[in-house]
C-alpha cells in the first residue's frame, strides 16, 4: 500500500485579488482524495469563465501546504491546461534523464538506509538496557525512557518509508527495464532535426496560416470558413491562433 502523505486536501483560486481557498460545505470529506478530486472539477467548472487558475493542493497535519496535485488555469473563454506542450523536446528529455537518474540513486539510498536505521535502533535499545542501572533522579529517569521511546518510534517511521520506497522500486524494476531504458537515454544528446526547406512568404501562406480569435464565438465563425480552404487545422488555445495546414515539402534525404 502507498504512503499516505497529505492528511488533508484544499482548493485555492487564484486571481487578480489573490490566493484564496475555497470555503466547502461541511459535508464534505477534505480528507478524501476522491471527495477532493470531485470538488476540484466542480470548482473548475464554476471558475471557466474568468481569468484564474484552480489549484487542488495537499496539506499536511500541521496544515502546511504541500505540492500542487492538480492545476488549471483559465484565460477569460480559453482554458489552457496545457501550457507545459510549449516547452522545448530537449528541456523535456533532460528532465526525463534527471528522474531516472533520481531513481537509480533512491535504489541505492533507501535499501542503504534501512541498515542505518536498524543500526540506530540497536543504540536506542542499549540506552533502554543501561537504563536498568540508572542512578540518578526517578524523575530524571522517566524523561530519559520517554525520550527514547520517542526516538524508536521516529526511527521505526522513517525505517518503515525508506522500507516502502525500497519496495516500490523493486517492484518497478520488476515491470520495466530501466537499465535498459537509462542507457538509451544516455546516448541522447542535442535534438535538432530540421526536414523542411525554407521558402516564399507566398507559398508558406498556402502551406501554413495562422489566424488569431478573440474568443469562442468567433473562433467557431472562423474555424467553419476556413476549414474547406486547407488540409488540416487547429486550435492552438495557448495562443489562441487557428492554425491552417497545407502540404509542405520534405527536404530530400
Amino acid at each position: 500500500m502507498a504512503k499516505r502523505i497529505y492528511t488533508y486536501y484544499g482548493i485555492k483560486i487564484i486571481d487578480e485579488n489573490g490566493e484564496n481557498f475555497i470555503k466547502l460545505n461541511g459535508n464534505v470529506n477534505t480528507s478524501s482524495y476522491s471527495e477532493m478530486k470531485k470538488s476540484y472539477h466542480k470548482a473548475k467548472m464554476k471558475n471557466k469563465d474568468r481569468n484564474c487558475k484552480v489549484q487542488l493542493i495537499g496539506l499536511f497535519s500541521n496544515g502546511e501546504e504541500g505540492a500542487i496535485i492538480y492545476e488549471k488555469e483559465f484565460i477569460k473563454e480559453t482554458m489552457v491546461e496545457n501550457k507545459e506542450l510549449l516547452t522545448p523536446l530537449n528541456d523535456i528529455v533532460a528532465e526525463i534523464k534527471y528522474n531516472l537518474d533520481l531513481i537509480q540513486r533512491k535504489r541505492e539510498y533507501h535499501y542503504s538506509m534501512m541498515s542505518v536505521y536498524d543500526k540506530k535502533k540497536e543504540v536506542e535499545l542499549h540506552k533502554i538496557e543501561a537504563l536498568k542501572n540508572f542512578q540518578g533522579d526517578l524523575d530524571d529517569k522517566r524523561k530519559e525512557q520517554l525520550k527514547i521511546m520517542d526516538n524508536l518510534e521516529t526511527l521505526v517511521e522513517e525505517r518503515r518509508f525508506n522500507k516502502e520506497e525500497s519496495s516500490n522500486i523493486k517492484s518497478l524494476y520488476a515491470r520495466v527495464n530501466l537499465d535498459l531504458i537509462i542507457e538509451e537515454f544516455n546516448k541522447v544528446r542535442n535534438i535538432d532535426a530540421k526536414n523542411y526547406e525554407y521558402i516564399d512568404e507566398e507559398l508558406e501562406e498556402k502551406i501554413i496560416k495562422e489566424i488569431p480569435y478573440k474568443n469562442h464565438k468567433e473562433r467557431i465563425h472562423k474555424m467553419t470558413k476556413l476549414k474547406p480552404q486547407y488540409d488540416k487545422i487547429f486550435d492552438d488555445n495557448v495562443r489562441k491562433v487557428i492554425v491552417c495546414i497545407n502540404k509542405g515539402y520534405h527536404k530530400n534525404k
